[in-house]
């Protein structure tokens, strides 16, 4: 090997070693509200499903009402078990 080759896979391997080295070792904690994220999708799922319902029912077309009623059926067991954990 040549000297300049040897030179550059060193120069490679300190700047990753010290990239790698600049992180912690303890785990860090970002307060990533997913919990409220994913409850708020739910809540705007059942009102959505609400809607479905309301507008099944009104125009009388049984696939609305049964999307409805499935999404607010979903929604109220993802609260029901969550609130059980």
């Amino acid at each position: 090997m040549h000297l300049r080759s040897v030179y550059s896979i060193k120069i490679w391997l300190t700047y990753h070693y010290l990239r790698i080295m600049r992180y912690s070792i303890e785990p860090q904690t970002t307060s990533f509200t997913t919990s409220n994220i994913v409850d708020g999708t739910v809540i705007y799922t059942l009102i959505i499903g609400i809607i479905f319902l309301y507008f099944g029912l009104k125009a009388k077309k049984l696939w609305i009402k049964s999307w409805g009623i499935l999404t607010i059926i979903s929604c109220s067991s993802y609260f029901i078990f969550k609130s059980s954990i």
